[in-house]
């Protein structure tokens, strides 16, 4: 009777939950009470695994190192001494990618810029490889594939902005993509097809074969920056009214506008899509309005699922760390918030944050009456 009595306790502790529809979807846990200060991240996996950089101390002066955090084995730091590194994704199995260069080289902070000597990297479980290029160009890795293929940009030359897209694997190496210059492949999913841009439009390429989906979005640039198995493709685009505008693409609906957080009579809006899961839950950032006497915009994160975009500032406790770019989303629901995303600096150090899914009541309830009916059927043998 004790064990029945427990459960029925436990209800009145889910139910009037339900009726708090103002209660936080989510946890957040600094990045750096994680990792450590100045700690950024860039990607988390289905496992809860982080990858980013951190800034580390070695015989008195600063170096930027990569490194791989988990719950259970905490941090890991990627690469030797003498070096700066940044790692920019990591797959289910733990393969991390990225880009490395020697401790005197600038990190670069966006897309389009290799600093002399900086070169794609893939670490697992201690074992670091350089991708290349064998010449003298730069090479920076974005994404990885649970298969191992990974996709990134490359130069002739350093300092130059003009790069070719590159997807690498073990068995054929670093292999360009069709496209040309002025070209890198942010995201791949697991099927083989990778996202980015080519010639300032969103591009798409798989077997070799390249689809300018900026082509379909309509006329002004745009840039594709992830992909799900799914093929739903993500990123931004010059929309009618903004000077960017978040889209959502696959080839059976074509292109979705997903809108804005700031007033529909907000004559300009920023938004940018920047990750997607398999559930097709969208983050990313969108401005809210203008401060500062009308010369600045805030940037708030949002998510975007069945149809509607919401501000995560929204969905967290008041008071929180404001969160301004979403960067990465896993299909546990896990989201990455950075301070800085896609070229667009946010005025001030807000620091990078891991959100973590709070269980809904009704989770919470069916675990109850699951938890009572076996404690039942426990008491009946």
């Amino acid at each position: 009777m004790r064990r029945w009595m427990f459960f029925i306790s436990v209800l009145p502790c889910i139910w009037p939950a339900q009726e708090c529809t103002a209660a936080p979807r989510y946890t957040v846990t600094t990045i750096s009470s994680l990792v450590g200060p100045s700690a950024d991240a860039w990607s988390i996996n289905n496992s809860g695994q982080l990858v980013g950089s951190m800034t580390v101390q070695v015989e008195g002066r600063s170096e930027r190192h990569a490194y791989l955090w988990d719950p259970v084995s905490g941090i890991r730091d990627i690469p030797p001494a003498g070096y700066n590194a940044v790692a920019r994704d990591v797959s289910d199995s733990g393969q991390v990618v990225g880009f490395i260069g020697p401790s005197s080289a600038i990190v670069p902070l966006d897309y389009d810029w290799f600093p002399s000597g900086y070169h794609a990297f893939s670490w697992q479980d201690g074992d670091m490889i350089d991708l290349g290029p064998l010449d003298t160009g730069c090479s920076a890795a974005y994404a990885v594939s649970s298969s191992g293929q990974v996709v990134g940009s490359r130069t002739g030359k350093p300092y130059d902005v003009l790069g070719t897209a590159f997807i690498w694997d073990a068995g054929d190496g670093m292999q360009d993509l069709p496209g040309g210059s002025l070209a890198a492949a942010f995201d791949i999913g697991n099927s083989g097809a990778a996202v980015g841009r080519s010639m300032e439009t969103a591009s798409l390429w798989h077997d070799g074969v390249m689809t300018d989906i900026g082509a379909l979005i309509g006329d002004g640039w745009s840039s594709a920056l992830a992909i799900n198995n799914v093929t739903q493709v993500v990123g931004a685009y010059q929309g009618t009214r903004g000077i960017s505008s978040a889209f959502l693409w696959d080839a059976q609906t074509g292109m979705r506008d997903l809108g804005s957080l700031a007033d529909p009579s907000y004559e300009l809006h920023y938004t940018v899509a920047g990750a997607v899961n398999n559930r097709g839950q969208i983050i990313g950032m969108s401005d809210i309005g203008y401060t500062y006497g009308g010369r600045n915009e805030i940037i708030h994160a949002f998510i975007w699922e069945d149809g509607a975009m919401s501000d995560l500032n929204d969905l967290v406790e008041p008071g929180t760390l404001e969160l301004t770019a979403g960067m990465a989303i896993n299909d546990r629901g896990q989201i990455v918030i950075g301070e800085r995303s896609y070229k667009i600096p946010i005025p001030g150090r807000r620091g990078h944050v891991l959100l973590t899914p709070i269980p809904e009541p009704e989770s919470l309830l069916a675990l109850a009456v699951g938890l009572a009916g076996l404690a039942l059927r426990r008491r009946g043998t």
